[in-house]
């Protein structure tokens, strides 16, 4: 071949083609970057999305919760205002169908454990004993209470500073802590607050129930994988906040839908009219309540023929030389003026009162002021077994038959003289024990749990309400 045609390559071929390599090069390294940077922007966007779909099932779920703690408060308004057409047991079976329910994307669910037993429905205050009723008898039959303890917390509720004898603590002692504080010298306001009482510890006080909600949650339930600790048994030891409570409250209303009449101050006529009784009666009663020391329950055992006002102690002395029904010494009767025995002079006795009148004034009656303060008294259709054991003079056999008797019941107890039902009671220990029990419940522990139908979005609302006053007022509110 010729020189002159030889090709030589080309030093300019080879810088294009390096050219169109780093070009190829930037090209798929930006493509990459900008593929990184939209699955980047998917990903937040999707984090993003996730979070608001969890947020937005949160508030579904809360309100769903809440929805069915307005269910509750709705009804137990109602039954307050119209109790004569209601029963214990028609009202727990109420509470039990308003314990499901749904919003548009949540759910419901009210329920608590008792004895083991998963129950829809709100945990009644009124099933366990009030501490601030408790004595040191009492206090000493809880599981681990020691005479130091039961007596420190005795002095946590008196009203005065001095320790008890033999063991007691008040505020010197607690002041001396970090950081210090007083007793309370009143009622304990909650079971959280037994906790700072000299001694109470919270594994005694809750059991595996660390939160206090009433129901055997997950982590109350695996041994020791979680705290706190727990024996695994599908059982829920609630510890003393089981048979114990501080928030139940007395005395509310009666079966008329009216609150409790203070027989004391009442006029004779709305007397007449809420117990069904003559003017006589009424008269009598009025002098029997202004009468320091007395109580309704006493008239199961006293007729009202043999009271007498000139009878300063409880009523139950039999001083049946006077038959005018305490009304015939023209002014004896407390606040009542020379009114006590305008109705009586004539000598003529007062009617005793007959079976339906005598629940009525069990009922509907007080005797004393009202207070918001009071503590409440264990409701015998909810209590369990352990609870009623720890009211004096009610034993196991005792307990045993007013549970029988409760659960072959179409109505359940309506009215302390129901309990002259149960097999061996008495008339003197129904009003032994009548200072501890009642048929009805102010408080109730609302656990409603909402759940979003899509994601895994939950809220527990843990309400606490009281209906011894209208409008029906929420005492406690806890969201988680």
């Amino acid at each position: 071949m010729s020189p002159e045609l030889m090709i030589i390559p080309s030093h300019r071929g080879r810088v294009e083609f390096d050219r169109r390599g780093s070009t190829l090069i930037l090209v798929l390294w930006t493509v990459g970057i900008c593929t990184l940077i939209v699955l980047s922007l998917q990903v937040s966007a999707f984090r993003q999305s996730s979070a608001g779909a969890d947020a937005i099932g949160r508030v579904r779920a809360k309100w769903a919760a809440r929805a069915g703690v307005e269910e509750c408060i709705a009804y137990l308004a109602w039954e307050t205002q119209h109790a004569e057409d209601s029963d214990p047991v028609r009202l727990w079976n109420a509470l039990a169908d308003l314990s499901t329910g749904e919003l548009p994307g949540a759910t419901w669910e009210i329920e608590h454990e008792e004895e083991g037993e998963i129950l829809e429905g709100p945990l009644d205050a009124h099933s366990k004993l009030n501490v601030n009723l408790m004595t040191e008898d009492q206090l000493m039959l809880l599981d681990g209470m020691t005479p130091d303890v039961a007596r420190s917390i005795l002095d946590w509720i008196d009203t005065n500073d001095d320790p008890m004898e033999n063991g007691g603590t008040e505020s010197s002692y607690y002041e001396k802590l970090n950081p210090p504080y007083e007793a309370r010298n009143g009622p304990v306001r909650s079971l959280l607050e037994l906790e700072l009482v000299f001694g109470v510890e919270p594994e005694l006080l809750r059991g595996e129930d660390w939160n206090l909600n009433g129901i055997l949650d997950e982590n109350e339930n695996d041994g020791d994988l979680s705290w706190p600790p727990d024996n695994a048994d599908n059982y829920l030891d609630a510890g003393w906040s089981g048979l114990i409570t501080a928030v139940s409250k007395g005395p509310g209303f009666g079966q008329s839908g009216e609150p409790k009449l203070m027989l004391a101050t009442a006029d004779l006529g709305e007397i007449e009219d809420r117990l069904g009784v003559d003017v006589d009666q009424a008269q009598a009663l009025k002098d029997y309540a202004s009468r320091g020391g007395n109580t309704l329950e006493a008239l199961i055992t006293t007729p009202l023929s043999q009271l007498s006002t000139s009878n300063s102690g409880n009523g139950s002395s039999n001083n049946t030389g006077n038959n005018n029904g305490g009304s015939s010494n023209g002014g004896t009767g407390g606040d009542n003026g020379s009114d006590g025995g305008s109705n009586n002079n004539s000598g003529a006795q007062v009617s005793d009162l007959n079976v339906e009148q005598l629940r009525r004034v069990l009922d509907e009656g007080l005797v004393g002021g009202i207070s918001r303060n009071v503590p409440g008294k264990i409701n015998l259709n909810t209590a369990p077994r352990e609870v009623l054991e720890l009211i004096p003079g009610i034993g196991p056999t005792l307990a045993d038959q007013i549970m029988f008797t409760r659960s072959t019941s179409s109505r359940g107890f309506t009215n302390l003289l129901d309990l002259l039902n149960v097999p061996g009671m008495t008339e003197q220990q129904v009003v032994a024990i009548a200072p501890f029990v009642d048929v009805r419940s102010n408080v109730y522990t609302i656990t409603s749990r909402g759940r979003a139908t899509t994601g895994r979005a939950e809220v527990e609302l843990l309400v606490t309400i009281d209906r011894s006053e209208l409008p029906i007022r929420i005492i406690d509110y806890l969201e988680r």
